[in-house]
């Protein structure tokens, strides 16, 4: 997350304080419930492109989770892995 605050930053896209409330802004402290499922607002799963019957993924980031649907993820790592091979070419 940081990273993506220091590129917004270098191109003068925001300010610290207005993208920091932009990306943190929308995080919340989360508790598991009786049966052990973590259970996401629904403004969060529409972001994440999650419905009842879809697969999703919760991927551990620092010091948080992410929700993702596994079809966004697969194209996310996917992505990554093409940048990465790039680079080592």
């Amino acid at each position: 997350m940081e990273g993506l605050v220091e590129e917004m930053l270098s191109k003068r896209l925001l300010g610290r304080n207005r993208i920091e409330r932009l990306l943190y802004g929308r995080t919340y402290d989360n508790q598991l419930d009786s049966q052990g499922r973590l259970l996401l607002r629904p403004s969060h799963r529409t972001y994440a492109d999650l419905s009842i019957n879809s697969r999703g993924v919760i991927v551990g980031v620092d010091s948080h989770l992410e929700a993702w649907s596994l079809t966004e993820w697969v194209k996310h790592t996917n992505k990554i892995n093409d940048s990465v091979r790039e680079d080592r070419i």
